[in-house]
């Protein structure tokens, strides 16, 4: 069975359920709305429906944070999107500065320089790993003063999708969805209470309104 065909399922038995429900406390409304001893009933009911919902709404709120995981789901997509564009930048400019004379003892050094900060971006760095600090021109070399500021923006980028990637999860995903199906069916039982409660003073409403007419 699919994601897709379990979440079709389970949205089909809860709204079944629901809807039954709801059928059966308007029904039970109407048929008790012939005796007022039921009034404090039903107000009690209504009373308990409007905490029930409350608790489902909560249970919805904590419950979002399925669809805020989904952000850091993207984010570690983006993470290793942006690694592998920095580093095919990095070894890109490796591979040119260190093609040249070597004999030429400033080529020499670019290459070196080029070297150090291709070799300074591997996989590791996707993970637990601390990012590499922003690079320096130490050497003063002209050759990276345009080639270093956008080593480090990627830098900057890969952070800050590391830390969204990497943020822990409030909630597993079977507690996720133990309260996601709780939170549907306390909405439909605070809904069906609130329903039946209100066809209850409808009808007592109108048969008093026919007796005094």
């Amino acid at each position: 069975m699919t994601t897709q065909e379990f979440v079709r399922g389970a949205w089909l038995v809860i709204a079944s359920v629901g809807v039954t429900f709801i059928a059966w406390a308007i029904v039970s409304g109407w048929r008790d709305s012939r005796n007022d001893s039921f009034v404090v009933k039903w107000r009690f009911i209504k009373v308990v429906s409007v905490f029930i919902g409350g608790i489902g709404l909560l249970a919805a709120l904590v419950s979002l944070e399925q669809t805020a995981r989904t952000l850091n789901d993207n984010s570690a997509k983006f993470l290793e999107q942006e690694f592998y564009r920095l580093k095919f930048q990095t070894s890109y400019h490796r591979a040119i500065a260190c093609s040249r004379n070597m004999a030429d003892l400033q080529l020499k050094n670019s290459c070196h320089d080029f070297t150090i900060i291709d070799n300074s971006l591997g996989p590791w760095i996707m993970r637990n790993r601390e990012t590499p600090s922003d690079f320096v021109n130490w050497r003063n070399n002209d050759e990276l003063d345009s080639f270093l500021p956008a080593v480090n923006r990627g830098l900057g980028t890969i952070r800050e999708a590391k830390r969204l990637a990497q943020e822990p999860a409030f909630l597993d995903g079977e507690a996720r969805l133990r309260l996601s199906v709780f939170s549907a069916f306390a909405v439909f039982v605070a809904f069906a209470g609130s329903a039946g409660e209100a066809i209850f003073q409808f009808c007592q409403e109108r048969r008093k309104r026919r007796a005094a007419s």
